[in-house]
């Protein structure tokens, strides 16, 4: 079974969906079915979240505890997390404790055995996203070949010949020589 949510007039439950994919190339104008399936509910109040991993890194480890940075911006964002489990990529769990008053998103965390500062620490969270809010309904294909469908992006681009914008702090860096060793 998969489940999918989206933007549009509201209808009962039970109601049929179809999907269309437009297949624009030199052989073949038309539209292909992508899928199939029916209206469980209509609930503009249900809550879509997605798969999120932050991570940090140790600044100072003494035994089982040490402290991370990098994951947080503020105390009230560790506030939020207190208890929640880490671990690291070594595969080392631990419990993210009480945040370091005045000093940004630092935390002091617990951990099974000790870390190495070279260890990342990872905290896996969800974060509710929502539908894009648009609707754009296709009223009359009376017109036969006059109509046009709407574009999409990646049509666009093509034709058009622009690049994928690439935002610049998505792209990996390399981490300085000898800044995780103290």
């Amino acid at each position: 079974h998969c489940v999918a949510a989206f933007w549009g007039p509201i209808v009962p439950p039970n109601t049929g969906v179809i999907c269309f994919q437009n297949i624009m190339d030199q052989t073949c104008k038309t539209f292909r079915p992508a899928a199939t399936g029916y209206i469980m509910q209509a609930d503009k109040s249900s809550c879509l979240v997605k798969k999120v991993r932050l991570t940090g890194s140790a600044i100072k480890i003494r035994k089982n505890t040490c402290f991370i940075k990098d994951m947080f911006n503020s105390p009230l964002e560790v506030a939020k997390f207190e208890g929640a489990k880490i671990k690291t990529v070594s595969g080392i769990r631990g419990t993210v404790k009480k945040a370091l008053p005045g000093k940004g998103g630092i935390y002091r965390a617990t951990f099974e055995d000790q870390i190495l500062y070279s260890d990342i620490v990872n905290l896996r969270t969800w974060k509710a996203v929502s539908p894009e809010q648009y609707y754009n309904p296709v009223t009359d294909l009376v017109k036969g070949d006059k109509w046009r469908y709407m574009r999409t992006q990646n049509e666009l681009r093509r034709l058009h010949g622009i690049p994928i914008p690439k935002k610049g702090d998505s792209d990996y860096q390399k981490k300085a020589q000898g800044a995780d060793k103290k």
